[in-house]
């Protein structure tokens, strides 16, 4: 018997060996805006490094089908993790089709891939902070033949260019805890770190607006918001408000910086109706959250 959240059947019947500190090798390429209308051209799903990365981390991953309103949808993600595809009721929203839409906080690359099923003319730019969710964001897209429809950033969102720091898990590989530990570490940025002898990964960051231009983009349809925290400083500041049609996704309360876990309940303005984390399926709600709870 071997633990899938170790192991998984290629490595251990395979390869022979596990992959325990997928950070090591799962260097993000730098954000790069497309040369072109066809972005096909110098799509960074298409490189030579990331190739290189899919044959090194091939065994320590695994291929999810996961359950959405708009189909099944298949994701490579690494080993012992279950990624959720959320559409936010877009699909019975009624609303008129988006053709512009930036997804902030895109993971694996789940709901790009499920809205681009409901949307089939739209065109997306992906942010992505975590630089081993990216590459496999990167590898999602191709396989999906989305590489003219997506274009991916692995950066995270900030009020200015500059970068942010992650401190990844480097706890011994132990099922669950180790899972948890995972966890944490994909979603915990912040502008300074304590001195400490864990290592930290710096992760670029851009502003929202700039990342619309950078796309040639003058209207941005919808927004899909759901980054751990730094919308309060990266999206809803009025100076960096990207000024979307519509948008959907998840605030989360008191956090600090751009740090949100684990999550913290007090000092919420409305305890009995708000918790750490609110999901909103149009910007009316996400105001009303925001005047609520914030």
């Amino acid at each position: 018997m071997f633990d899938p959240r170790f192991y998984t059947k290629a490595e251990c019947c395979g390869s022979g060996w596990a992959v325990l500190d997928p950070y090591t090798f799962s260097v993000a390429p730098l954000p790069a805006y497309p040369s072109s209308q066809d972005w096909t051209i110098g799509h960074p799903s298409l490189a030579p490094d990331q190739l290189h990365w899919e044959a090194l981390i091939q065994h320590a991953s695994v291929e999810k089908r996961i359950s959405s309103t708009v189909g099944t949808v298949s994701l490579k993600v690494f080993k012992g993790d279950m990624p959720h595809v959320q559409v936010y009721n877009l699909d019975a929203s009624g609303q008129v089709a988006p053709s512009t839409i930036l997804d902030v906080g895109a993971n694996y690359g789940g709901v790009a891939v499920a809205l681009a099923k409901l949307y089939s003319y739209a065109r997306f730019v992906v942010l992505e902070p975590n630089p081993l969710l990216c590459r496999f964001l990167l590898w999602n897209l191709r396989r999906h033949g989305l590489t003219n429809r997506v274009w991916p950033l692995c950066a995270g969102a900030a009020p200015q260019i500059g970068e942010v720091l992650m401190q990844p898990c480097h706890e011994p590989w132990i099922g669950h805890l180790v899972n948890s530990c995972m966890n944490m570490a994909m979603r915990t940025f912040n502008a300074s770190t304590e001195a400490s002898s864990a290592a930290v990964v710096k992760v670029p960051t851009l502003v929202l607006r700039e990342v619309l231009h950078g796309v040639g983009w003058t209207n941005l349809d919808l927004l899909k918001l759901d980054c751990e925290g730094c919308e309060w400083r990266a999206a809803l500041d009025p100076a960096v408000w990207p000024a979307p049609s519509a948008a959907v996704g998840e605030l989360h309360f008191n956090c600090a910086d751009t740090s949100c876990w684990p999550p913290r309940a007090k000092g919420l303005h409305d305890r009995d109706n708000c918790s750490h984390a609110e999901e909103f399926g149009s910007l009316e709600e996400m105001w009303e959250l925001v005047r609520r709870c914030g």
